[in-house]
């Protein structure tokens, strides 16, 4: 069954991942599937990883090794779709790893039911490769084509968001992974992946697991709150045109996620002791005010603001604002006379604040 349109693209971001990457690479070099190229992007490592890329590519001629410079898996993820010349394209953390059968088994699923994308399990290991939790989408295993497509769409929640454990149709899924902004820090799988799901018009689902997604020892990005509700934002922006006019039940899920996701993150800044309660204060409100100016919340239905959890309202008013009220009262006085000021003073333009003339 395999031919030279056939041919798969495995696109591996690589970022600092020295102990697991060997184990990772084997695994895609002794894939039973044989018609694929692996395309081994390293986003700026300062450990051997580069080096361990390298050595690999001498004994296989599929490999394809991409230097640059350190700016996100959501950037090496592009860097490495530009260059792939498969039919369709997958996707692999450098720390995780693939069973040997995984790509035979996914690719005759998108060749015989003829599907943009084949959607299969995955499971949670440990350092060890223990099992620790398998992951399985919560709708019928079967293939999705013409009017089933519909339910794919209204229980897109229910099909885990990662790029992994997926095969797409190759101009199914570039134009979604070009989209996503380098610089998101959290959801970059989810602005990609659900996108393209929601586009697609067949999709297949199988309950076999093949990807080992290894927990507690991967290698993160510094996350602030308020970068990681940017990036959270970005994301839902992504979705949001992708969610067809006629979905309200889709629209209303998103809103709240998205609100949920706010209010965790407003929960970790006041929970962060680490950091002094002035500081904390400052970092609340202004993740209060980018929440209620940013323009997509203006989408957002009575409903869904009535849907945050009262609890983690409760909690963040009862045990953080509250005790602190005067404080913030502070914070909030001098942001907003500096406001005035600047606005009495200055203007904006291309090159930032100046003088007003």
């Amino acid at each position: 069954m395999e031919n030279k349109n056939n041919k798969l693209s495995v696109i591996v971001p690589v970022y600092n991942t020295e102990d697991f990457l060997p184990e990772c690479i084997e695994h895609l070099i002794n894939q039973t599937y044989k018609n694929i190229e692996i395309i081994l992007v390293d986003d700026g490592s300062n450990d051997n990883s580069l080096s361990i890329c390298e050595e690999f590519k001498k004994i296989d001629s599929r490999i394809i090794v991409i230097k640059k410079k350190s700016e996100g898996a959501a950037s090496a993820r592009k860097a490495g779709i530009e260059v792939a010349t498969g039919e369709f394209v997958t996707f692999c953390d450098s720390d995780d790893w693939i069973e040997n059968i995984a790509f035979e088994e996914m690719m005759n699923e998108a060749l015989t039911s003829q599907t943009e994308i084949v959607i299969a399990s995955s499971m949670y290991i440990d350092r060890k490769n223990t099992e620790l939790e398998i992951f399985r989408s919560e709708i019928e295993n079967k293939v999705y084509i013409g009017e089933d497509i519909e339910s794919v769409r209204l229980n897109i929640f229910k099909i885990k968001p990662s790029l992994y454990s997926k095969i797409f149709k190759y101009e199914n899924i570039k134009k979604h992974i070009l989209a996503v902004d380098n610089h998101i820090i959290v959801g970059n799988d989810m602005s990609a992946s659900y996108p393209a799901i929601l586009n697609a018009n067949s999709v297949s689902i199988i309950s076999k697991c093949f990807y080992h997604y290894k927990i507690g020892y991967r290698k993160t990005y510094l996350r602030e709150p308020e970068n990681v509700l940017q990036s959270y934002g970005h994301s839902y922006r992504l979705l949001l045109n992708s969610v067809i006019n006629n979905m309200p039940s889709v629209k209303q899920e998103l809103d709240m996620r998205y609100t949920e996701f706010f209010i965790k993150n407003l929960l970790n800044i006041c929970n962060n002791k680490k950091e002094k309660i002035s500081v904390r204060l400052n970092k609340l409100y202004n993740t209060w005010v980018e929440f209620n100016e940013n323009d997509i919340f203006k989408t957002f239905s009575v409903d869904t603001i009535r849907g945050f959890k009262e609890e983690n309202c409760s909690f963040i008013w009862r045990n953080f604002v509250k005790k602190n009220f005067f404080r913030l009262l502070l914070v909030v006085r001098i942001k907003s006379k500096f406001k005035k000021l600047r606005e009495s003073y200055f203007e904006t333009n291309q090159e930032g604040l100046k003088w007003k003339t």
